[in-house]
């Protein structure tokens, strides 16, 4: 299972073709560190998760930035938020940010 079978993401965030990319990584992560193919599928399952929540986390910290949204916040939020606000700001003002120049 890849892509919408494993989860279903808002398109407002541009994740499913993301996650429909990296969810076939996940078996030959699996492979690589000698799960055997025959097994059940619950090592995979534990790598997807990996990809699937951090799309996720990334979804619903933008959605608790709307006005209406009251939480609960999770650990960590403030921090986050101010983090993306700041990227953004600088991806529209400096010039390393929009070009990803590696000179600094």
């Amino acid at each position: 299972m890849v892509g919408d079978a494993v989860a279903g993401f808002n398109p407002v965030y541009g994740q499913g073709m993301t996650g429909a990319l990296l969810h076939p990584s996940c078996p030959a992560g699996c492979l690589r560190k000698g799960a055997d193919p025959r097994a059940p599928a619950q090592a995979y399952f534990a790598h997807v998760k990996v990809v699937v929540d951090a799309a996720w986390e990334v979804s619903t910290l933008a959605d608790l930035a709307q006005p209406h949204v009251t939480g609960p916040y999770p650990l960590g939020y403030v921090l986050a938020r101010r983090m993306a606000d700041r990227t953004a700001r600088a991806s529209v003002t400096d010039p390393w940010c929009t070009n990803g120049s590696s000179t600094w």
